[in-house]
């Protein structure tokens, strides 16, 4: 039986392991909802979008298996899924709770249940702060959620989702009108099957098609730095500390100036502030470099 009150909630396994830098994009959201969809087993993904007064209302509707227990809905960092969805890839349990600090509407039913569930959960519910009620609800298998995201066009959403289920490998439908797709091992001289990834070879050079890896932790030291975490890196600190910055889940940067927002020329910014997040000033200035020592010339 499900519960008639939840409460949105951060797993302890969240808390103490690093996360996810999450933006809340359209983009982010729509790829994170269409990933949860492929989880559960979906045919098909429809999505719905109509303007609102204050930016676009999407309504996103699958066939999956649905959600058995409300709570797991809307748990950041316990998503529910199983153990072999866990071996397979990273879950990472954002799906639902990237919609945070968005009104939204969740309605389900999971494949093994008679009646499914709906919730409301306002804009200022997903703080744990508030109960969200419970209703059961007559429906077909499957999952609909229906959120608004302000600012955003119809227009916009639809070129951002081209781009998001580009690569997709299921039918997304948006108003009704197929998103184009496209296979991305189409023009591989080769394929072949290993551990559940497939792995291409173009031009004569192997391409795994899986998630990368990511670092849990960079730390970088750079220059300088405002309060919004941009960074400038000096001579040869350039060389890895940029790309390690945005490789990696946190970013923490230790720096020998922290100076105030709008200090620094934005053409000379080598590292956005929204890859860092964490500023440290650095109580160490001795530079450790080399010497060049040559013998000492006899006198004459």
């Amino acid at each position: 039986m499900n519960p008639t009150v939840i409460r949105p909630s951060v797993s302890p396994k969240t808390i103490t392991k690093v996360t996810r830098l999450f933006n809340g994009t359209i983009g982010d959201i729509l790829g994170e909802l269409l990933q949860n969809s492929r989880r559960a087993g979906a045919s098909r993904i429809d999505i719905a979008c109509c303007a609102d007064q204050d930016g676009a209302r999407l309504t996103l509707i699958d066939d999956g298996t649905g959600v058995a227990d409300p709570q797991t809905m809307i748990a950041l960092g316990d998503s529910g899924w199983n153990q072999r969805i866990h071996e397979a890839e990273d879950p990472a349990g954002m799906g639902v709770f990237s919609l945070a600090g968005k009104d939204t509407r969740i309605s389900t039913r999971h494949a093994d249940a008679d009646t499914g569930w709906s919730v409301h959960v306002p804009a200022d519910g997903w703080t744990g702060a508030q109960d969200i009620a419970v209703v059961p609800l007559a429906r077909p298998v499957g999952t609909t959620i229906t959120f608004l995201m302000p600012g955003v066009s119809e227009q916009t959403t639809e070129r951002i989702l081209r781009e998001v289920a580009k690569f997709y490998p299921l039918p997304v439908f948006f108003n009704g009108a197929q998103v184009p797709r496209e296979d991305f091992l189409a023009k591989a001289s080769y394929i072949a099957e290993w551990n559940g990834s497939q792995i291409g070879v173009f031009e004569g050079r192997e391409y795994v098609r899986e998630t990368w890896l990511r670092a849990d932790l960079a730390i970088v030291k750079a220059w300088r730095a405002d309060n919004a975490g941009n960074l400038v890196f000096r001579k040869t600190a350039r060389n890895f500390n940029p790309d390690m910055a945005t490789a990696a889940r946190v970013t923490v940067a230790e720096v020998e100036e922290i100076v105030p927002d709008g200090t620094l020329d934005p053409d000379q910014v080598h590292t956005p502030g929204i890859y860092v997040d964490r500023i440290t000033l650095s109580t160490i200035k001795e530079k450790r470099i080399e010497y060049r020592t040559v013998r000492q010339r006899e006198a004459a």
